[in-house]
């Protein structure tokens, strides 16, 4: 949608009333379309995982078993696909009830740092990364995101 697009793409999900100005756009429209079955579904994730390590392998020296979620996106249908296409491990974003992962935690689900800490990177003025990470695995240890 251009609306979304020229407004940041995904960063216009995080502004305040985001769902409601969408709805303004289209209340009163036709919308044409349909939802995916959960056939479709399962079909699109089992293709994307297979294909993007599949194309990986072809490119790189290397076998594939490491997946980082795309937008943080892990669903239980989504792990199980991953775990059958053969990736050993898997990084989500934020994991309900877990601040971080610890040894011997779900390697399907390992919590993995936001992209939040980019902002706060070294600069003129700036703490250092050293700073910056410390304070973030703080208050990860400490149950806050």
């Amino acid at each position: 949608m251009r609306l979304v697009a020229e407004e940041g793409g995904e960063a216009f999900f995080a502004n305040p009333g985001w769902a409601r100005r969408l709805g303004k756009l289209v209340r009163g429209r036709r919308i044409r379309g349909r939802v995916e079955t959960s056939d479709e579904r399962e079909t699109a994730i089992r293709f994307e995982l297979t294909e993007a390590r599949r194309v990986l392998e072809e490119r790189t020296p290397r076998e594939i078993v490491h997946l980082c979620y795309p937008w943080h996106a892990a669903g239980r249908t989504a792990r199980r696909i991953a775990r059958e296409a053969g990736y050993r491990t898997a990084f989500c974003g934020k994991v309900p009830g877990v601040p971080i992962t610890r040894p011997g935690g779900d390697l399907e689900r390992i919590a993995r740092v936001g992209e939040d800490y980019v902002e706060l990177l070294p600069g003129r003025g700036r703490q250092s990364l050293t700073a910056v990470l410390a304070r973030k695995w703080s208050r990860r240890f400490r149950g806050r995101t």
